[in-house]
């Protein structure tokens, strides 16, 4: 294909990708945003549930517990009936050694139970605030996604067109004249400029009079020695030599 149609195939997908960006510039940052509330939410959810799983862990070792404490006294209180009917000293000290471990089980217990209800409630002050930061991140990217798919329900259909013709466009470039382009046009925006008054239409540097020359031409892809955007000659814009 000469090189003065994959020129004019150029401009046709720069045209295309303009009114893309002029799209996509309608988003703005919606949609990092949108993701970065998406992964804050994903782990505020994990940090609640951990807690929850924390808080929940706690209210059951406490629980049982004092079911324990409440099986501990029911011993000693059999025990206690028990030093009534002894006969001998020797069974008295047996039980009264029984009744001194029940205590000391009791008295663990209840330490324990000291510590947990301590614990208890710093997680659930603590859960509490999962729960809020959870719903604030929660109704905040609701919100956001909902204004996100709104815009792009607007410009779907646009986009989607604008895309397949782009796909059209490249199917008549060169693979490697495709990375060139796109090389330039993700670092400026706009890959392909017209010489105006014997200078780069992007960076407004002169160009030698033999670049300017061979832009002209249209018989290669020339691209400007200082940024790199590729070089077209446009009669209605670029100056008569």
């Amino acid at each position: 294909m000469a090189l003065e149609q994959v020129l004019n195939h150029l401009a046709e997908l720069q045209k295309v990708d303009s009114e893309i960006m002029k799209i996509e510039s309608l988003r703005g940052d919606l949609p990092q945003q949108v993701e970065q509330l998406q992964a804050q939410l994903n782990a505020a959810q994990a940090a609640l549930a951990a807690t929850k799983h924390e808080y929940d862990a706690c209210l059951k070792e406490k629980a049982g517990l004092e079911l324990k404490v409440k099986e501990e006294n029911g011993k000693k209180e059999k025990y206690k009936g028990q030093l009534y009917e002894v006969k001998t000293n020797r069974e008295y000290d047996a039980i009264s050694m029984e009744i001194e471990a029940v205590d000391i089980r009791i008295g663990e217990a209840e330490d324990r139970i000291l510590q947990l209800i301590d614990m208890e409630e710093g997680l659930k002050e603590k859960l509490g605030q999962k729960e809020e930061t959870f719903k604030t991140l929660s109704d905040e990217f609701g919100a956001k996604k909902e204004n996100l798919l709104t815009l792009m329900a607007k410009t779907e259909k646009e986009e989607l067109t604008l895309r397949d013709q782009r796909n059209k466009i490249l199917r008549n470039i060169d693979m490697r004249t495709t990375a060139t382009y796109n090389r330039i046009q993700k670092k400026y925006g706009n890959a392909i400029v017209p010489v105006v008054r014997r200078a780069c239409g992007g960076c407004f540097k002169a160009l030698p009079p033999q670049r300017v020359l061979e832009t002209r031409k249209r018989d290669k892809l020339i691209l400007c020695e200082v940024c790199g955007r590729i070089l077209v000659w446009d009669d209605a814009q670029s100056e008569n030599e």
